[in-house]
C-alpha cells in the first residue's frame, strides 16, 4: 500500500489549494508541503502515522449562471460522500442550486441552494447513492438560476472506507 504525507496548517490554508486537491480535516499544527497533492487510492497519513479518514475535495465552478457549466472532481479514495458545501464568490441576485451526481445518477440529498446573501454557505447532507470508488468522477452541476456571472467554491466531504 502506498503511504503519502499530507500536512496542513489549517482548514483556511487548505481552501487556498488548487481545485480538486484532497485535504485533511481537523489536523492541527501542520504546515503545507509545497504544491498540490493528488492521491488516487493508497493511504494518506500524518507525520504521526495516523490515517486520515475524512477528506475534502475542493473545486471552483467556473460559472453558476449557466446550467451547461458543470464540472467534475475526482475521488482520491473510495468512500462515501457525507457533505456538500458551496458558496458564491461574488454577490448573486437569485439563489442558485448545485447538484452532485456519480456515474450519471444524482446523489440523494446531494443538492443544495447557494443563497443570494454574500458570504453564506449552502449546505447539503447526502443520504443515498453517495458511494464512490477511488478515481471515480463526481459531477457538480448548477441550476443556473442567477443572472449574475459568478464562480462558486465547492467542497465535497468524503468519508474514506
Amino acid at each position: 500500500m502506498l503511504n503519502f504525507k499530507l500536512k496542513l496548517a489549517s482548514l483556511a490554508s487548505a481552501l487556498a489549494l488548487a481545485a480538486g486537491v484532497a485535504f485533511a480535516q481537523n489536523v492541527p499544527n501542520y504546515s503545507t508541503q509545497g504544491g498540490s497533492l493528488w492521491v488516487v487510492g493508497g493511504d494518506i497519513q500524518t507525520d504521526a502515522g495516523q490515517s486520515l479518514q475524512s477528506l475534502g475535495l475542493l473545486g471552483t465552478m467556473p460559472r453558476i449562471d449557466s446550467p451547461a457549466d458543470d464540472f467534475y472532481l475526482v475521488a482520491p479514495a473510495s468512500g462515501t460522500l457525507v457533505g456538500l458545501r458551496a458558496i458564491a464568490n461574488n454577490a448573486i441576485t437569485t439563489p442558485t442550486t448545485i447538484s452532485v451526481s456519480i456515474a450519471g445518477v444524482y446523489v440523494t440529498g446531494g443538492s443544495l441552494t447557494i443563497p443570494s446573501l454574500t458570504g453564506v454557505v449552502g449546505v447539503a447532507t447526502p443520504t443515498a447513492g453517495n458511494v464512490v470508488a477511488a478515481g471515480q468522477a463526481i459531477r457538480v452541476q448548477t441550476g443556473g438560476e442567477t443572472n449574475v456571472s459568478s464562480t462558486a467554491t465547492i467542497m465535497l466531504l468524503l468519508q474514506r472506507d
